[in-house]
């Protein structure tokens, strides 16, 4: 793995007791990471080679909609390149998150991206398990309902 620059893992199940230690080699990585709580799996990680200057971003210090929504993990790095800066922002949803859930999460997501006005990576674990694509036939199958 020595040879990516960022690494990054949703769905970790790790909890607060794991050292970071114990994941990555200390000398080569920094590991940012949001436990997930002992109730659920969840849980997102991002492990950044220690050249790369990388900083942590608290989400519900952006906007006070990400209170509404810490059942999502969420964890927002901004890395700093040599011309700009790039932030990453990694999910990981629940299978439980309700549509609401995800109305509330696209609206902080588009406040991020007007606070800082910057390149934004959003990736993750998204579990849409509300959402469906239509079959071939061209609607929904017996047991999923239709969102417009």
């Amino acid at each position: 793995m020595t040879q990516y620059d960022i690494l990054i893992l949703t769905e970790t199940w790790l909890k607060n007791y794991v050292s970071n230690n114990e994941l990555f080699e200390p000398n080569i990585f920094n590991v940012y990471r949001k436990a997930t709580d002992t109730s659920r799996c969840g849980g997102v990680l991002i492990a950044a080679k220690k050249h790369l200057l990388i900083e942590t971003i608290d989400p519900y210090s952006l906007n006070s909609g990400f209170d509404e929504i810490r059942h999502i993990d969420i964890l927002i790095a901004r890395v700093r390149l040599v011309y700009k800066s790039v932030f990453v922002i990694v999910l990981y949803i629940p299978p439980s998150a309700v549509v609401d859930d995800y109305a509330r999460l696209f609206e902080c997501l588009s406040s991020i991206n007007q606070f800082f006005s910057a390149n934004l990576i959003v990736m993750g674990d998204i579990n849409i398990s509300q959402f469906y694509s239509f079959s071939k036939m061209g609607g929904p199958s017996n047991n999923e309902q239709c969102l417009h």
